[in-house]
């Protein structure tokens, strides 16, 4: 593990007593971490490409981790849901990594160009010309960007040619790979934090009304506000457990794909130990929500 790849380890990869109640995950992302392959030869590019998912993947995990340490819940929910969907796209690279790992780079690449494109005639539409120089420069660099990505891409047989230039949506890549309820249940949870839902201001407003009710406005708002920080705690936990599991799982497919056993055997043996921090996290969440607390009992 190199000085730059293990820079972003909380804490620096030294213990961290904010994060014990997330043992083992901060302990399993640096084993994690020291056990990824080197890069291999140049024709081994889908699998570097997917090396290299793995490790952006434990960055963002341990994002959560030291956002959860310091009490950014939202934040940490937030990274999990990267976490997450990586965890996907790896597992679903997984299935055809040559041809997959390409399409992914160069439909990322067209995507970003069709924004910047968009950005660029508002801009000349209002009259921005040093945003349109900016703009236009990076039209220029994203250009060379898939110029790159083309040059390195097999070749792809007319059945697939229609859909190099575009990436599934997790709808389908889950579908791909067998996880259909987690579009509905565990993505649809992790994008709240992402896309700014009103759920914790509702959780506020529910303080405020049933404080007022009570006839003890700050004290009885102040004991719900507790209460409902105490449950995003706990649902944060149970989440980088969930994101956590998905990423040593991928990270275990890649190995065994791959014959790095090191990876495989560190993946194989930590999954349980995390599958049991879930159910904790997980009773914890049930127990506070099954609490009359909320209710200002």
């Amino acid at each position: 593990m190199g000085d730059i790849a293990g820079s972003f380890l909380p804490n620096n990869g030294e213990r961290d007593d904010t994060q014990l109640p997330l043992t083992p995950v901060p302990d399993t992302l640096a084993k994690i971490l020291r056990d990824l392959p080197s890069y291999g030869e140049p024709n081994d590019e889908a699998r570097d490409y997917l090396r290299d998912s793995i490790e952006l993947g434990l960055e963002h995990l341990a994002g959560a981790c030291s956002a959860w340490g310091s009490g950014a819940y939202f934040p940490c929910e937030a990274s999990c849901r990267t976490v997450f969907e990586i965890s996907v796209n790896i597992l679903y690279i997984l299935q055809a990594p040559e041809q997959r790992a390409s399409q992914h780079q160069r439909a990322c690449v067209l995507h970003q160009k069709k924004q910047v494109s968009a950005a660029l005639k508002l801009a000349e539409k209002q009259g921005l010309e040093a945003v349109e120089k900016e703009f236009s420069n990076n039209l220029e660099m994203l250009d060379g960007q898939l110029e790159i990505v083309e040059s390195l891409a097999p070749a792809v047989n007319s059945r697939s040619a229609k859909s190099k230039n575009t990436w599934p949506s997790m709808r389908q890549r889950l579908e791909a790979i067998g996880e259909d309820l987690d579009y509905p249940t565990l993505y649809s949870v992790l994008c709240r934090s992402t896309h700014g839902d009103a759920e914790p201001l509702i959780e506020r407003r529910l303080a405020r009304i049933i404080g007022n009710r009570a006839g003890r406005r700050s004290e009885m708002t102040r004991a719900l506000l507790v209460h409902f920080r105490e449950t995003t705690r706990a649902f944060s936990r149970m989440l980088i457990a969930q994101a956590s599991f998905r990423l040593i799982k991928a990270a275990g497919s890649f190995a065994g794909r791959y014959r790095v056993r090191p990876l495989f055997e560190t993946a194989s043996s930590n999954l349980k130990a995390i599958h049991v921090l879930h159910e904790e996290a997980a009773t914890e969440v049930r127990a506070l929500r099954e609490s009359d607390a909320w209710r200002g009992a």
